[in-house]
């Protein structure tokens, strides 16, 4: 169900010592990181030492995001700002893996969002960790509770419910993805 959420970090190569046929880069552990600026020395790191810089004489300038690892099932894109990357990486280091997950699931969420905005609206979606679908179902309506009704009026109905039944319906209003759920928008 849960896998430990490893260290964000992102691999980020020269282009141009890319487009010459060579992999120049390093990874960046954005946990050794304190803001953008730090994000921002490394990789001008990377640049200004440069194989390809020494061989032609031209500096080196541009950059990609080549392999990344720790975010879960968010898709890095080559040209992700680093601004985006970060704040990702610190939501998944605060929230854990389940934050990776939510974020996997809906991506539109990072259009122009902020860091308070994204906690925001994983807290308010995320209902815990199951080991299945129908887990969560039981565990909402042993919470619901009906009303009125002693322990044991509950445990002799009990076993007339059908949690794969009741998990379908709740499809319509939640979603299962890794062990995680969360409510729909």
């Amino acid at each position: 169900m849960t896998t430990a959420t490893t260290t964000q970090r992102i691999y980020v190569a020269s282009l141009s010592d890319y487009n010459a046929g060579r992999l120049h880069g390093s990874w960046i552990d954005l946990t050794d990181v304190d803001d953008i600026d730090d994000v921002w020395k490394q990789v001008n790191a990377i640049l200004a030492s440069s194989p390809e810089q020494a061989i032609t004489g031209w500096e080196a300038e541009e950059w990609a995001i080549h392999d990344y690892e720790g975010f879960g099932g968010w898709r890095i894109s080559e040209y992700e700002s680093f601004e985006t990357v970060l704040l990702v990486a610190n939501l998944i280091a605060n929230k854990g893996e389940a934050f990776a997950v939510f974020l996997g699931n809906d991506e539109s969420i990072l259009s122009g969002a902020e860091y308070g905005e994204l906690e925001e609206m994983f807290d308010e979606r995320y209902c815990g960790e199951w080991d299945t679908f129908e887990d969560f179902a039981e565990n909402l309506v042993d919470e619901l509770g009906w009303a009125g009704m002693t322990a044991e009026q509950l445990e002799s109905i009990s076993s007339y419910l059908d949690y794969g039944k009741i998990a379908r319906d709740l499809e319509a209003d939640y979603w299962f993805s890794d062990g995680y759920v969360f409510r729909n928008h």
